[in-house]
């Protein structure tokens, strides 16, 4: 008796399937090409133009690699669907295309002229609206787990996003402009919201041309956010990413989300950096909205090169405390004003078990008459102990301490003159000062005055051959 595939088990037939179709990807084309039109008649130079449009994307490989599966039958064609759909990257496209010059269309010899190729820069989203719109009925919509939407700033590409996300019922991750939140409805955004686990909000400085353009259209600030009906408490994750030179995320935008956003488990911020913008306040108090559920934590914006400009909290309580009321974190990469004295010394924090990177600027100022920088450090070290997969790390000033082997990373050029200070007649300055494989993070310069050192190499001594001439630095 003949047998077939199809009789094999579902997870056999799969791990087949997605090796052909990884296969089919190495065959199928990489880059898209394209002719110009017929040469003009009488014309010398009877060459055709040649267009190179770039690299495919990965969903578009996916469904091009999928097409003789989707032909078989209905259960590979469901498959398919699924396989090549479950993540899609749409982005306006940015003229960055050029004619090239080429009597054999198998190589490419010449350089590209600097005659740009014109297309439309929103085909992409109004192809895949149209794609979706026409196909609600034969499933391709639920088939969408993934989207990520890029370099649609316009209140025309916002309500085509709409229309397009509002056709997706089994969304779970989206990446959107930070414009979405500025130009999206209350009513569109309580409806992505219900089934959304995962919201990215991506945001960047827009040139002239582009303000003045979104600066004509009908914007209202906040409308959504400011509804009752928009509702967060369905997101697990959140992430917010860059600055804006225009109409961007701030503080007051984060304390409207924490209102429902009660079940995070992980908050991403990164790479703000304007001082109307998203402080410490807005985070801690997203932070305190999901403390019985938050497990990562991550807030390293792009500080001013000034410690006076650093927006001071406006919170109740210290971030230190809101922190240790995280029962279930695990990660934490943060930057704050200042550090507190019991942090590593609670036993909230037993549980941590991953990364922990602390940026921070001095020690909390009620402490100083009592603690010190070595205390603080004991403190981390007997915590890091105990689970060996933690990692402890703080950065202060142009230094990096990592408490679990008593290392002090530094600029060679600080570091050396701290070790000639507090060199003896039993050590030499070889024995104690070592290479590092450290980089400094960049953001705060929180010294200006030693900021040159910054390009000098990092290397490292111990905590007690540091903190003996360490003084000029740091309040110790």
């Amino acid at each position: 008796m003949a047998v077939t595939i199809n009789v094999l088990p579902y997870e056999l037939l799969v791990a087949i399937l997605e090796e052909a179709t990884r296969l089919n990807i190495r065959e199928i084309p990489q880059y898209t090409y394209g002719l110009s039109q017929a040469p003009e008649p009488m014309r010398r130079d009877v060459r055709m133009q040649r267009v190179v449009r770039g690299p495919v994307g990965p969903d578009t490989l996916r469904w091009n690699a999928t097409d003789a599966i989707r032909q078989v039958n209905q259960a590979w064609h469901d498959w398919a669907c699924r396989y090549a759909l479950a993540s899609l990257y749409i982005s306006r496209w940015r003229g960055n295309e050029r004619w090239l010059e080429s009597r054999i269309l198998t190589n490419l010899h010449s350089e590209p002229s600097d005659t740009a190729v014109y297309q439309d820069p929103y085909s992409s989203l109004r192809k895949t609206v149209r794609l979706f719109s026409h196909s609600a009925a034969s499933g391709l919509t639920s088939c969408v787990r993934r989207i990520w939407l890029d370099g649609y700033y316009g209140a025309e590409t916002t309500a085509l996003i709409f229309e397009l996300l509002l056709q997706l019922p089994a969304l779970e991750y989206l990446t959107l402009p930070w414009m979405a939140l500025r130009q999206g409805t209350a009513e569109q955004w309580s409806r992505v919201l219900k089934s959304t686990a995962s919201l990215e909000l991506l945001s960047v400085n827009l040139t002239a041309t582009q303000i003045e353009s979104v600066k004509h259209q009908h914007i209202t600030i906040n409308p959504p956010l400011a509804s009752p009906a928009v509702d967060f408490h369905h997101l697990t994750r959140l992430k917010i990413m860059g600055d804006t030179n225009h109409l961007g995320l701030a503080d007051e935008d984060l304390v409207s989300m924490s209102r429902t956003a009660i079940n995070l488990h992980e908050i991403h911020i990164t790479g703000t950096s304007s001082p109307s913008g998203i402080s410490i306040e807005g985070v801690m108090a997203l932070v305190h909205a999901s403390q019985e559920s938050l497990r990562v934590l991550e807030y390293t914006p792009d500080l001013p090169s000034s410690p006076h400009l650093l927006p001071p909290p406006l919170i109740h309580s210290h971030p230190c405390v809101e922190i240790q009321q995280c029962h279930q974190l695990r990660n934490l990469t943060i930057t704050l004003p200042s550090i507190c004295t019991d942090l590593f010394q609670t036993p909230a924090c037993s549980h941590w078990t991953g990364e922990i990177q602390i940026r921070t600027a001095s020690i909390c100022r009620s402490a100083l008459s009592h603690v010190s920088w070595p205390n603080i450090l004991h403190h981390a070290r007997n915590l890091a102990q105990s689970p060996s997969t933690l990692s402890i790390e703080i950065h202060s000033q142009i230094f990096i301490f990592e408490p679990r082997l008593s290392r002090v990373h530094g600029p060679t050029t600080q570091l050396h003159r701290l070790v000639a200070s507090s060199a003896t007649s039993s050590s030499s300055e070889e024995d104690e000062m070592l290479p590092s494989g450290k980089m400094p993070v960049e953001g705060p310069q929180w010294k200006p005055h030693i900021s040159e050192t910054q390009s000098s190499p990092y290397s490292f001594v111990t905590e007690s051959t540091f903190f003996s001439s360490s003084r000029p630095y740091l309040d110790v």
